[in-house]
């Protein structure tokens, strides 16, 4: 079947898991549904046990539903899905995200040679605040092996494009249950990556949307199960037992970044002292601020719509309408150079200059001068 411009849709089942999502599954799915050039061939929502009528929402967004009786949770929904796909190649998305229209397609053309794909994503919070996750290069970053993901989170599950015969070879989705459940993908990454090479992009193509029912706001737990899954991999010729030192030293990190907000200064510094004990965790720490801080600078490049950003330091040389693929912004300051200095902690993509020192100072901030 040709798509309305004539070209074949892509051979990609889009594997939506769905547990009492009647409010957001149509969204997740008519994002699906509107990749360009070409959508997938097949979008599945597997209703797993949905107390309300997540189902029909999905049918009637598009999707093909399959259901199970009663709830049995993410990697078993996950695995249902495999079990009925019939394309070729897999995406994932959960039910409370949603796909850029350019996704498929800038993820399609990197696939041959590798076993896994992914975007970037917006970390979208209720209060309109965003967050890039994904590879601090703008040109995105090859996964030669699973140690590559063991402690630096850059694929989220909702931008994932797999082969699917791999997906099977690796054992498909481990059905955690209690404690260890929530740490499904990346148990399933470090499977895929040993049978062959990945390629995260750059590029924003995900929506994830943050909402207080999600498994990712257990903290402390998910990061005990996925220290527990990356310990099951000891036995493996890319583990090495640095990976363990490398996560425990980002954790503590966090764990005292947690204290400080709390008011618990002592308990801070205890865990920033483990830290500091821990040479292996120390450099990873290193590794994983410098993602997260490119991805603090890379979430003001882009809009939650895909539009790249362009600043505009003087308001009165504005355009009426921004140039193609852009959205115009005015960095916060009362004067040109706080707004500047702003573009120094935020760049956009882009910034409208006029003169040709301003056009240095763009490039030398990581931004596109325009004009």
């Amino acid at each position: 079947m040709l798509c309305a411009n004539g070209a074949p849709p892509l051979p990609v089942t889009v594997i939506i898991p769905a547990y009492n999502r009647a409010d957001t599954v149509a969204r997740a799915v008519t994002s699906a549904l509107a990749q360009r050039p070409a959508p997938p061939a097949e979008v599945l929502v597997v209703d797993d046990g949905s107390g309300d009528d997540t189902a029909e929402v999905a049918e009637r967004a598009g999707a093909r539903v399959v259901r199970h009786a009663v709830n049995r949770r993410l990697g078993a929904a996950r695995n249902t899905g495999l079990a009925h796909a019939t394309q070729p190649w897999i995406a994932l998305l959960d039910s409370d995200d949603e796909w850029l229209p350019h996704h498929l397609a800038s993820l399609w053309p990197h696939r041959t040679g590798h076993v896994l794909l992914a975007g970037s994503a917006l970390h979208c919070t209720p209060d309109g605040g965003q967050r890039h996750v994904g590879p601090p290069e703008p040109g995105g970053r090859l996964l030669r092996s699973p140690a590559d993901v063991a402690v630096t989170s850059i694929v989220a599950a909702s931008a994932v494009l797999a082969r699917r015969d791999v997906v099977d070879a690796a054992g498909a989705f481990t059905e955690f249950d209690g404690a260890m459940h929530g740490v499904e993908d990346v148990d399933l990454w470090l499977r895929l990556l040993e049978h062959g090479t990945g390629y995260v992009s750059g590029r924003v193509s995900v929506l994830y949307h943050e909402h207080g029912g999600q498994m990712s706001a257990a903290g402390n737990g998910l990061q005990l199960a996925r220290r527990a899954v990356l310990e099951s991999y000891a036995g493996r010729s890319w583990f090495r037992p640095q990976l363990l030192d490398a996560w425990d030293g980002v954790v503590g990190w966090d764990a005292a970044r947690s204290a400080q907000r709390a008011g618990e200064g002592r308990l801070a510094l205890a865990h920033l002292a483990g830290v500091a004990r821990n040479p292996h965790g120390a450099r990873a720490l290193l590794r994983e601020l410098r993602v997260r801080h490119a991805g603090r600078r890379r979430s003001s490049q882009v809009t939650r719509s895909g539009a790249r950003t362009l600043a505009v330091v003087d308001p009165a040389t504005a355009p009426t309408e921004p140039p193609p693929g852009f959205a115009l912004m005015v960095p916060p300051g009362a004067t040109k150079l706080a707004r500047y200095l702003a573009l120094a902690r935020r760049p956009a993509s882009a910034v409208l200059v006029a003169a040709r020192p301003e056009r240095l100072l763009a490039r030398a901030l990581g931004m596109r001068p325009v004009g």
